[in-house]
């Protein structure tokens, strides 16, 4: 009988060696947050996570027998087509889709891919993270703007967004017709390009310094059209993550109104100044309100004292009480309303 021994205790070590390092790499796969894949040049799967039997449905014997595209709807297999092979010819690649079930469920998902070496092998090893959450949350901010932006299309007041490069980025159904433009002539033009010469004006220099400084603006603006027509406008001017947001209320009626008003309280005036009768008024603390020239001129001549508005008009110091109780008895008759005649001499 021949025999032969052979120390293989470096062997086994290696071996077992071999074997934690699967089994640690076993784990951190398999706890991966996502599904994990690595596949071939030939798309054979080489190794998976068990999230990725679990979201697929399918088991490890099925998945063996697999390839990359079986897990995607026809109407996507082009495009991960070509991610997959933009991984392998540039090294890395990313693309947005859904992951195909064997339920025959689309779920939304995020995958990445990048170009490594294992077992001697060129292969794209990657990661796919579940969008569904990131996508729901998406549609809702896109729900809420667009009921935000039909909101803000239906308010009376003109609501206008400019870029910090001064392009005009939305306007509401009243900015345009503030602005005396349409929608398509505004949208990704700059104020300067629709109205010339408006960066030399006061409301432009209170725009730059809320777009630089980030701070709230209010002004009173008389804005001058291209036809040299003008408007006026009341407008707030606050900072957005886009630009500047303006809200402008039309005034131009008001303006009138008050510019009217005005007219005809200088033309009131100069009236009952021109006459020789004298003019006053007093509040129910008996008061002056407001007086004609004649009247604050008799007064001066009476009593040496120039009357202001607001003044007392029965100074006890200036009058007698005989006087004070006849302008008193005067001014209470005038006051409830009643209308009379009386002659007095001064």
């Amino acid at each position: 009988m021949v025999g032969s021994m052979m120390d293989v205790t470096e062997k086994k070590i290696a071996e077992e060696q071999i074997k934690k390092e699967k089994n640690l790499s076993d784990s951190i796969i398999n706890s991966l947050p996502g599904i994990f894949y690595l596949y071939d040049e030939d798309r054979k799967f080489l190794r998976w996570n068990k999230n990725f039997e679990i979201v697929s449905g399918y088991s490890a014997t099925e998945i063996i027998t697999m390839q990359p595209l079986d897990f995607f709807d026809v109407g996507e297999k082009e495009i991960l087509t070509n991610r997959i092979a933009e991984v392998f010819k540039t090294g890395q690649a990313e693309v947005a889709a859904n992951f195909f079930t064997k339920k025959k469920e689309k779920i939304p998902y995020y995958f990445t891919g990048i170009a490594s070496v294992f077992e001697d092998k060129k292969c794209l090893i990657g990661v796919g993270i579940d969008i569904t959450a990131l996508n729901e949350a998406e549609k809702k901010i896109v729900e809420s703007e667009k009921r935000f932006r039909n909101t803000l299309d239906q308010t009376l007041e003109g609501v206008q967004i400019i870029g910090f490069d001064w392009k005009y980025i939305y306007l509401n159904e009243a900015a345009l017709k503030h602005g005396h433009y349409t929608k398509q002539e505004l949208i990704g033009y700059t104020m300067m390009e629709k109205y010339s010469g408006i960066e030399h004006t006061e409301m432009f220099t209170i725009l730059k310094h809320c777009m630089s400084n980030r701070t709230p603006q209010l002004l009173t603006n008389n804005f001058i059209y291209p036809d040299k027509t003008s408007a006026w406008f009341e407008l707030s001017i606050q900072p957005v993550p886009e630009g500047v947001f303006i809200l402008s209320i039309d005034i131009t009626e008001r303006k009138k109104a008050e510019e009217e008003k005005e007219f005809e309280r200088k033309d009131k005036e100069a009236l009952i100044n021109t006459t020789t009768d004298l003019i006053w008024s007093v509040d129910k603390e008996l008061k002056l309100i407001a007086a004609n020239k004649a009247f604050i001129s008799s007064i001066l001549i009476a009593t040496g004292i120039t009357l202001q508005p607001g003044d007392d008009m029965l100074k006890e110091d200036v009058f007698s009480l005989e006087q004070l109780s006849f302008w008193k008895v005067l001014y209470q008759k005038a006051l409830s309303g009643e209308s009379f005649t009386e002659e007095i001499f001064v």
